[in-house]
């Protein structure tokens, strides 16, 4: 039983935020004033169990108020909050959103749609807006793995067809080992091979951070000197420079 209406309770609030998401196509900002008197009076005409329908000066009074307080809502979201108004799951009631004598009070609805706003609406976007920006973050993703997949396609057609020109293993681009490595071209002559191209590798790298050091002292920038972390930015340098003289060596150079 529990479990059932933690279900019923879930699909009530997907049939919530699905709601809103229409709701928020048709914002009255992005209607002319014309268009917003009408879907209001329209709303209002729904809400006979709670008010008499107001007259037309009432009304266009009313949708000049609403459309600077609440651009972002619809007209049909009127009906959404005095429903829920009614239902108590605004918050606390109070005299200021009550409609006495089944008069419309501009001053009453603009205290429903308030509580409407602050106790319920701003919760939903919230969670669509996190959606969307999900789904475009997958989109977003998805675009660039596919727009990497085409560059290291035309890459490595231009790799294997000897398309580059390349003099040191300084010349080698970073995507040419992983090119390298998936046609089995990286393979050593010997653990001697591959011993010298990862000491080399490290002569490379404390050379080049202590030529950042360097360059950082004498113009003064002492915080871009590296320090924290040393051994670990000297591993990681080591690595990326033994990628390349690998690809350089064994694959262009063709060392024996």
């Amino acid at each position: 039983m529990t479990k059932q209406l933690i279900n019923q309770s879930e699909d009530q609030t997907e049939k919530e935020i699905a709601f809103l998401e229409e709701q928020r196509a048709l914002r009255i900002g992005s209607r002319t004033d014309d268009q917003v008197i009408e879907d209001v009076t329209a709303s209002l005409a729904r809400l006979g169990a709670y008010f008499e329908c107001p007259d037309k000066s009432m009304i266009v009074e009313f949708c000049s108020v609403f459309k600077l307080a609440f651009p972002n809502m619809s007209a049909t979201e009127i009906r959404a909050a005095i429903r829920l108004n009614e239902a108590g799951k605004l918050g606390d009631n109070d005299d200021k959103r009550i409609f006495y004598g089944r008069k419309f009070s501009i001053s009453s609805m603009m205290a429903i749609l308030h509580a409407y706003n602050d106790n319920y609406r701003k919760e939903m976007v919230s969670v669509i807006i996190a959606r969307q920006e999900a789904v475009k973050l997958i989109q977003d993703q998805q675009e660039r793995k596919e727009k990497m997949s085409d560059l290291f396609e035309v890459e490595r057609q231009k790799f294997l067809n000897g398309e580059f020109e390349c003099t040191s293993w300084k010349n080698v681009k970073d995507i040419w080992f992983d090119i390298a490595e998936n046609e089995g071209l990286i393979i050593y002559k010997d653990d001697k091979q591959k011993r010298k191209i990862w000491n080399d590798a490290k002569t490379f790298a404390a050379a080049e951070i202590s030529k950042i050091n360097a360059d950082a002292r004498v113009a003064g920038k002492i915080g871009e000197i590296i320090t924290t972390d040393f051994e670990e930015k000297m591993r990681l340098k080591s690595i990326v420079i033994a990628r390349k003289i690998a690809v350089f060596r064994i694959v262009i150079e063709k060392e024996i």
